[in-house]
């Protein structure tokens, strides 16, 4: 037998009695218990160091410990922003409160970010954009390297699927049969793995594709949005489900480029190009004109005509939406389908301030087609499915009486703001 003293309370030592032949543990890890068996010696924990900031520093801690990984596959919500970073972003709000009430959980969106963007940045672009569209954003995160190596990734996605053969489902299918994935699950993991892997690899355009097969990711109603970089990603991720899954697999699926590099889309989706007049990345990439082009000439409150990041992109968002149905430039309107403009304000459902300053837009520069977008818009609702969605948004309703009243007045404007009015009161 032996011995093992430890500081005792007060002062006094305690005595742990062990068996050496017993244990092959080294005394200062034993103790014996009540009823004089042998057990582990497990030394109490270390009393705290004083922080002075202990949240800065656990925050830190917790970064260190999990960064944010290539690829990564993240749901953000609005609420998911420090606070000491919505001071830029209050613009698209008017209450925190009301936000969290009105966030529609039912809904996704999906989001892949450019070149140059850290972890931090990232989610700051998701979570502003669920703010802006009021439902959780799934965010693949294209992680940032240095300049040039970003710049050889984006060249890589580029010809990516170019680099195949002719016919990139027949050699997707060599390479199906060489591997023996036969089943679709068998085959959606072979898809993966070589997208993102090998010298064309790219993990932020593997994970994109495994978003768009998942449950939540291959609804055709969720909306995908891509900032430059990241345009690449998604076109590449959507011909992959397209070679896996067939055609009918994206078709009708909705895609809005901001400052977009690229050329190449599958016929099957709907994508729309949003770009500023002087945006280089999308002057430099766009070869060939668009007519399928919605552009703002550059932003307000800044002096630089060449900005292409997301966040400003996002709050020019009722200029971009208007200019979709719009045909004209440098403030000149040749032609304006506002049928089609009250049609995507209908789909925005009950985000009220989005459809706010979609309409307060109309006013201040199209001021001749606000009371048509508005007539149309009402139209909509009142015989849509929803008929009551106005009773949720009274500020947006009291702004569109005042767009129905302003100059001449028809019978039917009039009829319409009695139905808005009727609509306060209930």
């Amino acid at each position: 037998m032996a011995y093992l003293r430890t500081p005792g309370p007060l002062g006094r030592e305690t005595v742990w009695k062990y068996d050496k032949k017993k244990l092959d543990k080294t005394p200062e890890h034993i103790q014996r218990d009540q009823e004089g068996k042998i057990r582990r010696y497990v030394p109490p924990p270390p009393p705290p160091v004083f922080n002075p900031i202990p949240e800065i520093e656990q925050v830190e801690e917790r970064q260190k410990a999990a960064p944010v990984r290539d690829g990564q596959i993240t749901l953000f919500e609005f609420s998911d922003l420090a606070e000491n970073m919505r001071g830029e972003i209050e613009k698209y709000m008017d209450s925190v409160d009301r936000v969290k009430q009105d966030m529609d959980r039912s809904r996704r969106a999906i989001f892949v970010n450019g070149m140059g963007n850290k972890g931090e940045d990232n989610k700051q672009s998701a979570c502003t954009l669920s703010l802006l569209l009021m439902c959780p954003v799934i965010s693949v995160y294209n992680k940032t390297d240095t300049l040039w190596p970003d710049l050889m990734q984006c060249l890589r996605d580029k010809i990516s699927f170019q680099a195949w053969p002719s016919n990139p489902k027949e050699a997707f299918e060599l390479l199906a049969d060489k591997a023996k994935a036969k089943s679709k699950r068998d085959r959606i993991k072979l898809m993966t793995r070589t997208l993102g892997s090998g010298k064309l690899g790219n993990k932020a355009a593997a994970a994109t594709f495994r978003v768009l097969v998942s449950a939540e990711g291959r609804k055709k109603e969720t909306p995908i949005y891509a900032h430059s970089q990241g345009n690449l990603i998604v076109s590449n991720a959507l011909q992959a489900v397209k070679i896996v899954l067939g055609a009918n697999a994206i078709k009708g699926r909705k895609v809005l480029s901001y400052g977009s590099p690229a050329i190449t889309w599958p016929a099957e989706v709907d994508q729309y190009d949003h770009a500023f007049t002087f945006d280089l990345v999308n002057i430099l990439c766009q070869h060939v004109p668009k007519w399928r082009i919605s552009k703002v000439g550059w932003p307000d409150n800044t002096i630089n005509p060449f900005t292409h990041g997301f966040l400003w992109y996002l709050q020019e968002d009722a200029a971009f939406i208007i200019n979709r149905h719009r045909i004209g430039g440098w403030g000149m309107t040749m032609n304006m389908d506002e049928e089609a403009l009250a049609k995507e304000l209908v789909s925005f459902g009950r985000n009220e301030g989005r459809l706010r300053r979609v309409f307060r837009r109309l006013d201040k520069m199209h001021n001749s087609d606000v009371d048509d977008v508005t007539n149309y818009y009402v139209d909509m609702i009142r015989k849509g499915p929803n008929k009551d969605l106005l009773r949720s948004m009274p500020l947006l309703v009291k702004e569109l009486i005042q767009y129905l009243d302003e100059g001449w007045t028809t019978s039917d404007e009039k009829e319409r703001i009695n139905y808005l009015k009727a609509q306060l009161k209930a």
